[in-house]
Formats: structure tokens, sequence, C-alpha cells
């Protein structure tokens, strides 16, 4: 059960960067705020390896000859579709009808299950079918709440349910790509496996991202480097927040955990009460008694 802690953990850490990487991007680029999600992780990222190696002992948790090809493919399909996503979704917050796409963008648990179980290693229980549905539900219903309700018609025309589309399929890949990589280090302790992963993913995203800044946005990677307090709290953030993905995923089921990852949302609503005195709606408790639901059954069904 120890994927549980770890999501939450996880979640949390996101709502918290997101926050850290809207001041970054504001003061430089949106392509910047993203790059020092990696350059400015990847210590941390490294240091915590370590740190797990000199506990547990490493030696056996790289990949084996016969694994490493497969194991750096996923950490590598990993990386791109993760910057992919990343972008997908800054272009989709200057769509005209954002409601439309936000609404695509939530099915990413549904799609994270069907792939995962076609295509991939996922095994899921009908209990565990049900409870996502119900989870997906609540996402829908808090979505309504801050967008408003979407004409059925909209959701199949409007050229924004592409991009929402999009977006949800490359997290979904995302996901995936890391519990399979996740599968190739042969190690005992879960944890360790997945800083395998981490490290190696973040370090291709950093060189990948460098690499673009460098040859498209250099002034605004001059400029991330002038700050270097807010990009390193997106850093260790964003790192912090990668560590319990990549351990829950290595642990369980991708579905599960982007299932109960959506408590992230409840998070934000903390936020938003205690430090903005912004009230949720009807409809928005309405969604999260679903959202809940969905995952207590999940938690004692699965």
């Amino acid at each position: 059960m120890t994927w549980i802690p770890f999501t939450l953990f996880a979640a949390l850490m996101q709502a918290v960067r997101t926050a850290g990487q809207k001041q970054l991007s504001a003061a430089t680029s949106i392509m910047a705020a993203t790059t020092a999600r990696y350059t400015h992780g990847l210590p941390f990222a490294w240091a915590y390896l370590a740190m797990l190696v000199w506990l547990f002992g490493g030696p056996q948790a790289w990949p084996n000859a016969g694994q490493g090809l497969r194991f750096f493919g996923f950490c590598l399909a990993a990386g791109l579709t993760q910057i992919a996503a990343t972008a997908v979704l800054i272009h989709m917050f200057r769509l005209r009808n954002f409601a439309v796409a936000t609404m695509y963008i939530k099915s990413e648990i549904l799609l994270t299950a069907i792939i995962g179980s076609l295509f991939f290693t996922e095994v899921i229980s009908p209990w565990g079918w049900a409870a996502m549905l119900i989870a997906f539900l609540g996402l829908l219903f808090l979505t309504a709440a801050k967008q408003g309700w979407v004409n059925p018609w909209q959701l199949l025309s409007e050229p924004s349910a592409l991009w929402g589309l999009t977006a949800s399929l490359l997290f979904a890949l995302t996901s995936l790509f890391l519990r399979d990589a996740s599968q190739q280090v042969v190690h005992p302790n879960v944890m360790l496996r997945a800083a395998c992963v981490l490290v190696t993913m973040v370090s291709m995203q950093a060189l990948i991202c460098l690499a673009w800044m460098a040859l498209r946005e250099r002034p605004a990677l001059i400029g991330l480097w002038q700050r270097p307090g807010l990009a390193g709290f997106v850093g260790l953030t964003s790192l912090a927040g990668s560590v319990g993905w990549f351990t829950a995923m290595a642990a369980i089921n991708a579905s599960y955990v982007k299932t109960l990852g959506q408590l992230e949302l409840f998070f934000v609503m903390l936020i938003s009460l205690l430090y903005f005195r912004e009230v949720p709606k009807r409809l928005e408790w309405v969604g999260f008694a679903f959202l809940v639901f969905g995952i207590l059954l999940l938690l004692l069904m699965r």
C-alpha cells in the first residue's frame, strides 16, 4: 500500500509546483518554466538516487544488457510524450473554447486504463473499472462547475476537442511508459527502481529542453538562470512530485495512481478556500463527493 502515500504526496507537490511555474513563466517564458522543471530538478534527482543506492545498494538496479534497450526506449518515450503533452496543454490555454478541451483532459484516467489494458501491462479488476468511471463522473461535475456545461455537439465538433483528447492521450502514454520502464529494472526496492527511471528520464528531458532553448529562446534561457531561487523552487517541487508519481507507478497500475492522483483538485480547492477565500460551488461539492466515493471504492475493492 506504499503507493497511496506516494500518490497523495505527488498530488500535493504538483499543486504547489504549478503555482511556482506560473510565476516563473510570467517572468521568463512558458518553455523556460518547463525547462526549469528538468534542469533545476536534475541535481536533486541524482542526489536522491545516490542516497537510495547508499541505503539499499545499487549495482543490480540498472537494467542488464538484454533489458537496457527497452528501458532506455521507454524512458525516452515517456520524456518525449510528457514534453509534448505539456506543449499541447499550454496551447489549450489559448483556445477560444477551453471548456471543451478541459472536458477531454479529464478522460486521462480512462484512456490510461483502456490503452494500458490493451497494449501495456495493466490488469484492472471489474471493481477498478467501476471506481474509475465514478471518479471520472465526479471530474466532469467539477469541470462543469468551473467552466459551465458544454453542449454535447461541441464535444464532438469543436477543434479544441481534438487538442484536449491529444493532451489526455499523451499524458496517459507517459504514465504507461514510466510504468513499463520501472519493470525493466531489477531490484527489490520499489523506490530505487523508480529513482533509476526518474534520473534517466529527467536527464534526457533536460538535454532536450536545453537544446531547444539554446536554438530558439536564448534570451529566455538567460532570464531563467538569472532567477535561481524561483527556478530552483520549481525544479525541487517538480522533482518531489515526480518521486511520488514514479514510485507509485512502479508499485501498482498507472491507471489506479492516476485516479487517486485526482485528489490534487482537493488540494487546489483547499488552497483557494484558505488563501483566496473562494467558497466552492454546490456542483463542486457534488463532484468531489463522486470523486471521493470512486477513490474509496478503488482503495477498498480493487
